[in-house]
């Protein structure tokens, strides 16, 4: 259904037609109202929610998000699943009325809950669920899976406080600032790593870490993160937040409103389109890597198409209406919220360095190794939405007042040194390769250990880094996955002939 944008109020706005160019199937698991039910009692055992804010969740229906995302999970790892994205849906919501300071403390609380499930003494609420979710997902996942995790995890926290930051310095990022630190706001990332656990998988890490899966990643992540800023921009707008891409490329690229909409809308369908051609050039690692790789893609497929329609059935965005503006594409605006007209006096543009253009695909490693599999080249897809001829005069709808000023510090996320891997002592059930010898007892012990990426800010300071042999209780679970686990599944797989997705020791409640 077409719509004139001339005979539109000034007030509304018309959404791109997403959901239409994306014609990957949607499927939808099973075990979807099993697993909202369980995860509704996690959630709900000893919180403090008022009643406003358990309606809100009721209403985010993060359950059909997880069916419609993992939809091949198994009951006990659909789970795990929904009960992270309503916890990273909670974590989102926190950080939106938290400070610099605020979700330093939380980051401080959830990492070292990740890095040491076993021992890390920690009361917070939020860091006994974060511990009981990661503590299920350990038995069953590679070390390579964990090690995405967790430092996925990080490099959410670190961006999470980057945009704390520009919200309390009023600050609107240049284009190229905010593409770079929303793929790690959106919290995608983490999402990409349980696509492996969910599905059984132990993809290598040279795979994994090959352009072409890193571009899919990137092209999937780019379109749930920019779509959801197109359907989230009304309630953000409302409450005064610039973090969003429509803000963004209003001021920088003076759009009016529609035309902001229409220059997101046209990125996320050149991401979609980036998808087809990453996955189309996809190389091959053999028959039984090929399988693996092939069901992580489709889930990041799942995740594009899944995250489209759910955003319309979940009342975060639209309220009651999603359905209604799925079918008429209008969004009224809402009026501004008190809060809102207190910040747009502070609101500040940063100046912008150079042309904008959509990454299209993950960088390339410097030197690749003779085993690396050769990919056909992809082409260069960059966006480019022409101005009307009457929009240089015209006033840019905005709820924000700006002020132009160049004297702003630009934002150090693109030209930054990257993070750099270095060994951080961690629990695990995964031994390293490096021994040590105690100084008591002449004794060679070893110690458990994963990559993680070293954090370039004061947060680091405040993890606890601990060398501590094996603990008995991850001896006794690593001992019961080798000698029994592993080996039963084997030989089911052999009779039946077919996956078994079973998660053992998986508990519901947590202490």
């Amino acid at each position: 259904m077409a719509f004139a944008v001339a005979s539109l109020s000034p007030k509304s706005f018309i959404l791109p037609d997403l959901v239409s160019h994306c014609d990957f199937k949607l499927r939808i698991s099973r075990h979807r109202k099993q697993v909202t039910v369980e995860t509704k009692k996690w959630l709900f055992q000893g919180d403090s929610l008022d009643a406003n804010k358990r309606k809100a969740f009721h209403g985010l229906n993060a359950g059909l998000l997880t069916a419609m995302t993992y939809p091949n999970a198994a009951c006990p790892q659909l789970r795990v699943c929904n009960d992270f994205l309503t916890f990273l849906f909670h974590l989102d919501n926190l950080s939106d009325d938290m400070d610099n300071r605020g979700t330093h403390n939380i980051a401080d609380v959830v990492l070292n809950s990740l890095y040491f499930p076993y021992s890390y003494p920690s009361t917070a609420r939020i860091g006994r669920m974060t511990k009981h979710l990661y503590k299920r997902v350990i038995p069953t996942s590679s070390p390579g899976t964990q090690q995405r995790f967790i430092e996925t995890m990080d490099f959410f926290f670190q961006s999470v406080t980057q945009q704390a930051l520009d919200r309390a310095n009023g600050v609107i990022p240049d284009l190229d600032s905010y593409i770079a630190l929303r793929r790690d706001t959106s919290g995608c990332k983490p999402c990409w790593a349980l696509i492996e656990y969910a599905n059984n998988l132990k993809i290598p890490d040279e795979v994994m870490d090959h352009p072409t899966i890193l571009a899919l990643g990137e092209a999937a992540n780019d379109l749930v993160t920019w779509s959801n800023d197109i359907f989230s921009y009304n309630v953000e707008q409302s409450k005064g937040d610039t973090h969003n891409m429509i803000p963004v490329v209003m001021y920088q690229k003076d759009l009016s409103l529609q035309e902001a909409v229409d220059f997101v809308g046209q990125m996320c369908k050149s991401s979609i389109d980036r998808f087809k051609a990453e996955r189309d050039n996809l190389p091959s690692w053999g028959p039984h890597i090929d399988r693996q790789v092939n069901v992580y893609v489709q889930g990041l497929a799942d995740w594009i198409v899944g995250s489209l329609h759910w955003s319309f059935e979940s009342t975060r965005y639209f309220g009651s209406n999603g359905r209604k503006i799925k079918s008429t594409r209008v969004v009224e605006l809402l009026p501004l919220r008190q809060e809102a007209r207190a910040r747009a006096a502070t609101v500040t543009l940063r100046p912008t360095l150079s042309p904008i253009t959509v990454p299209p695909r993950a960088p390339s490693p410097a030197t690749p190794t003779e085993s690396e599999p050769v990919t056909p080249s992809s082409s260069v897809h960059s966006i480019s939405v022409p101005k009307s001829a009457d929009s240089e005069e015209s006033t840019p709808h905005s709820p924000w007042s700006v002020q132009r000023s160049q004297d702003v510090v630009v934002s150090p996320i693109p030209n930054s040194p990257k993070p750099t891997l270095g060994r951080i002592q961690t629990e695990s059930l995964f031994v390293s390769e490096t021994q040590e010898q105690t100084p008591e007892s002449g004794v060679l012990v070893q110690y458990p250990e994963i990559l993680s990426p070293a954090m370039a800010n004061p947060m680091v300071n405040q993890r606890i880094v601990r060398n501590e042999p094996l603990g008995l209780y991850s001896l006794t679970i690593w001992l019961f996955y080798t000698l029994i686990y592993a080996p039963t599944m084997t030989l089911l797989r052999v009779f039946l002939n077919q996956d078994v997705h079973p998660h053992p020791l998986c508990h519901y409640g947590y202490l």
